[in-house]
């Protein structure tokens, strides 16, 4: 039998600062509210190459002399700048030779048609 508990299971009762809590004030159920506080959403691109920088400058660290294909992010996290990323690559299949760059004014999708 394995049995596996990680103890940042979702469980109540939930806890949210109260300044969290106060943006949310138009949900009237206080659970609801409570629930909602945490929750935090952007739209700012990011790409998983992206967490070295951040971190790395987090810590303390320099990116400088490195060469990287990730941003520090940290600005774009904190809400204080937008994310300096302004192309993704969304999708490569070297099998199906598929694959779909994006940049944030267009998207160039190729595929390989099969008959």
């Amino acid at each position: 039998m394995f049995l596996y508990l990680p103890f940042q299971n979702v469980h109540q009762p939930q806890q949210a600062p109260a300044e969290y809590e106060t943006q949310y004030e138009f949900i009237e159920n206080k659970q609801r509210r409570t629930l909602a506080a945490p929750k935090t959403v952007s739209h700012e691109w990011m790409h998983v190459s992206d967490w070295y920088p951040t971190i790395l400058n987090l810590a303390g660290g320099s990116t400088e002399g490195l060469t990287l294909d990730g941003f520090d992010q940290w600005p774009a996290i904190s809400g204080s700048a937008p994310s300096p990323r302004k192309e993704l690559l969304h999708n490569i299949d070297h099998l199906c030779r598929n694959m779909e760059p994006g940049r944030k004014d267009l998207h160039l999708i190729t595929d390989r048609q099969q008959l």
